[in-house]
Parts: C-alpha cells; structure tokens; sequence
C-alpha cells in the first residue's frame, strides 16, 4: 500500500522511471534478436567458425609444432590421447590493437595472424557459401607496391573496427613495426566474407611472410 501510495503522490516522475525501464528492456531484447547463432552450422566449413572443432590458445609461444608427430612427442602430448588423429593448423600472433565490437576507437595496427593459407584454400573455410572466390590465394600473391597482402578476419572488422578500404587495387595500408624496426606495410586485399568468424578484429597474412617479418 506505501509503495502505490507513493507511486501516485508524483505520476510524471513515476511514469518516467517505469517508461525508462521499459526502452532499455527494449533495447536490450531488440538487441539480442540480431545476434547471429554461432553454434548454428558450426561443423561446416562456410560458417563463422571454418568448420573446426576447437580453437585454442596459448599464453606462450609453442616453438614446436603440435601438428606434427614429432612436436607432439616434443609437447609430451600422447600419441593414443584425445589428439590422435586430429588435424591442427598453428597460426603465429602479433599482438595489436583490439578491432572487434569491445574497441570504440578505430585501430591502426590490429593484431596480426600468420596462417596457412594453402590448407584453409584446401578446406574451404571461411569464404561463404555458394562458388565464392577463393580469397586465400591472394595472400600469396605479390603486390606491385611490395606491400604484404592481408585479409581482415571479417566483413565488420574491415567496415567498423578499421573503417578502411579491402580490395586487391585500392585496399588501405596498415603499417606495422618488424622485429629489426623497420616499417612493415601490410595491404588490406579483401576481408573474409562472414559478418562475425574467429578471426573478429585480426588482420591475416602469410605465414611465410609472418616468419621473414618476426
């Protein structure tokens, strides 16, 4: 009864209180019915996850490399365990600015992935349904400038988190900082074609050229 009581003594503040309540109910609900469902179609290898099971990451670097037999043993990771028989692709980091959605100011040196791009061409993973072009070799292909040819991890990285141009002939530079310190300019050639991957708010090379530049 206190509680009506005093809900009444000032209708328009109340009022106020309860329609506040209600928009940012609102919000929040309309919000969440625009977010896309990751774990829908998450085996295959167009959907935002590329089609692999698991995604880990280390605190430090691992030198060997696990997917290999002889990396496993150096890892003491046992050959009958939950592995055998598991594919692994190992990708090299750079840490860098946050790109993603989390980050309300526009990046200039995103964190930089180094990856395989002949075995993600070989699966497939992340270019999109349908007979999309196969965005992968152009991480292999030279640039006429000598630039390194990147991809953003995905469509809302390239339009939002770095607001820059992704295109073979007229995609924005990034400029980065190599191990000896010299400049390190890496072209934004395309950007996957997925609104939201595992690769949100990465920029992704070659391996080979990760490892001549780090």
């Amino acid at each position: 009864a206190l509680a009506t009581r005093n809900a009444g003594r000032q209708p328009g503040r109340s009022l106020t209180v309860a329609a506040l309540l209600a928009s940012g109910c609102f919000l929040i609900l309309a919000v969440a019915s625009m977010r896309p469902d990751l774990d829908r179609d998450a085996d295959k290898p167009w959907a935002g996850t590329g089609g692999f099971t698991f995604w880990a990451e280390s605190a430090l670097a691992v030198a060997d490399n696990p997917a290999t037999l002889a990396g496993r043993k150096k890892l003491h990771i046992p050959e009958n365990g939950t592995l055998n028989g598991t594919d692994i692709l190992h990708l090299k980091a750079r840490e860098g600015d946050e790109a993603s959605c989390f980050n309300l100011n526009r990046a200039r040196t995103p964190r930089l992935l180094g990856v395989n791009p002949s075995e993600f061409s070989r699966r497939r993973a992340l270019l999109g349904r349908g007979e999309s072009p196969d965005l992968w070799k152009l991480l292999e292909s030279p640039l006429p400038g000598g630039e390194i040819p990147g991809l953003a991890g995905d469509m809302n990285t390239a339009m939002w988190g770095l607001q820059m141009k992704a295109d073979p002939r007229q995609g924005d530079v990034l400029v980065y900082r190599d191990e000896h310190g010299r400049d390190l300019r890496v072209k934004l050639v395309g950007s996957l074609p997925i609104p939201v991957s595992i690769f949100q708010g990465t920029v992704l090379i070659s391996s080979a050229a990760f490892a001549e530049a780090f």
